[in-house]
């Protein structure tokens, strides 16, 4: 997998009258860019035009309308008719029309979608099911579960096991999901319609993801090898991202303390695959990398139904890092935050 950049930036600027992007980014219909995610500005989201230029930035803290909740980051989406969808740290889901005016909002049943959600074309949403019995339910803009699917194994309900599984939608009336963390599946990736049908499955047989046993997953354990983003293009392929640990891994309890970039390059490694979902072939895997190559090769994030995505940067280090200090903090403008446009395409080898 090859990718490039297409020269579009967004770019802040030291005076702060181009604030940081953010580490999320979406696409609108007409090729607007929405960010979202700033270190420090978790209530503010910017638009920038189709080149990369700064428009406007709103949002502010507050929980009237057009404000939103600073008890967590907020996740931006956009769906099929450039309506903004914005998910806040309250649990709240508020609607903007493409010319950024509020539109409404609705509240708590949405409050799974940090961990995987679909906009639908309709600006209805596919989310993690909270009845303990399901996987997914479609959820109406008022915020209402219409309907549940997608049964879970009666051996997984009530015990304390993170359910929210990835998933990915580039239009029309079905998407794809991930395997939960430890599944027993292993590597399976699902087609379901949102007629509530599985429609098709996936099953790599690998050695290096292992089959699991999410009931037994404890801080003291290695993390399963798992799947943390999946992408559809408007051509069918599906990209997969996943993370999993070494024979160096260490819990974070025996550190004693949150793990160095280095340290995490040294216990787990990620892996990057794409399917063809028409034939159902393997077209490109690389495993094996450490998150540093990971951040500086490949996207972040996708834009919907696009072989396009994007790359946060801060200098020459890709990726958001949590490291509170930098030995060029003394030159800020070597380190000024930047988000690039990239393209990604497949090239033999």
């Amino acid at each position: 997998m090859e990718v490039r950049e297409t020269g579009v930036q967004l770019l802040a600027l030291e005076d702060g009258s181009r604030p940081d992007p953010g580490i999320q980014v979406r696409r609108d219909g007409r090729g607007r860019y929405y960010s979202a995610g700033a270190f420090g500005f978790g209530n503010i989201i910017t638009l920038w035009d189709d080149r990369g230029r700064f428009l406007k930035s709103f949002g502010r803290e507050g929980d009237g309308p057009g404000e939103f909740s600073d008890r967590g980051m907020i996740t931006i989406f956009v769906d099929g008719e450039d309506r903004l969808h914005v998910r806040d740290g309250g649990f709240r889901w508020s609607v903007f029309s493409p010319e950024q005016e509020f539109l409404g909002s609705a509240s708590a049943s949405l409050a799974s979608f940090e961990s995987g959600a679909a906009v639908l074309d309709i600006g209805m949403a596919v989310t993690t099911s909270r009845d303990g019995e399901n996987y997914f339910q479609i959820v109406d803009s008022a915020g209402a579960a219409q309907r549940a699917f997608g049964t879970i194994p009666r051996k997984l309900r009530g015990a304390r096991v993170e359910l929210a599984r990835d998933m990915t939608y580039s239009g029309g009336d079905s998407f794809w999901a991930g395997p939960i963390a430890g599944s027993p599946d292993g590597y399976q990736l699902e087609e379901w319609g949102i007629d509530g049908e599985l429609r098709r499955v996936f099953r790599r047989t690998v050695d290096w993801f292992p089959p699991g046993d999410p009931t037994r997953l404890s801080d003291g354990a290695p993390p399963p090898t798992q799947v943390t983003l999946l992408h559809l293009d408007d051509s069918g392929l599906l990209y997969v991202y996943g993370l999993g640990p070494t024979r160096h891994w260490r819990s974070p309890a025996s550190l004693g303390r949150a793990p160095t970039e280095e340290e995490m390059d040294r216990m787990a490694h990620l892996f990057v695959e794409v399917i063809d979902t028409k034939s159902g072939r393997l077209l490109a895997s690389e495993r094996g990398l450490t998150r540093t190559q990971s951040l500086a090769r490949f996207p972040h994030g996708f834009f919907r139904g696009s072989k396009e995505g994007y790359r946060y940067r801060q200098g020459d280090t890709y990726g958001f890092s949590w490291s509170p200090r930098d030995p060029r903090e003394d030159n800020p403008g070597d380190l000024l935050p930047a988000v690039e446009i990239v393209t990604v395409r497949l090239v033999a080898r």
